[in-house]
């Protein structure tokens, strides 16, 4: 059975600054891993938590000036790394 991750995409001003890669996989919350049985579970669980996500995503990224979340994404766990090897591919970028 599939199970799904968040994924938070963030948006930089400066192009530069998405060679360093703007993806990363939300794993766990207080030392407990964060995994849904369904995407539906997943998105709920980003809708009731935003503020504290947004937040995370931020301080993730507090070198670089302006940045901001983008989008959240709830894949599974394998379309995860099929998703990291495309971008890394297609976009030269490392997440």
């Amino acid at each position: 059975m599939a199970k799904f991750i968040i994924i938070i995409v963030m948006f930089f001003p400066n192009f530069e600054d998405y060679l360093g890669g703007n993806t990363f996989i939300v794993s766990h919350k207080h030392d407990k891993e964060l995994v849904f049985k369904t995407q539906v579970e997943c998105f709920e669980y980003v809708t009731e938590n935003i503020s504290d996500l947004v937040l995370f995503g931020e301080q993730t990224y507090s070198n670089i000036e302006g940045a901001e979340v983008s989008e959240f994404l709830c894949v599974t766990k394998k379309d995860s790394e099929e998703f990291k090897k495309i971008e890394k591919k297609v976009k030269g970028l490392d997440t």
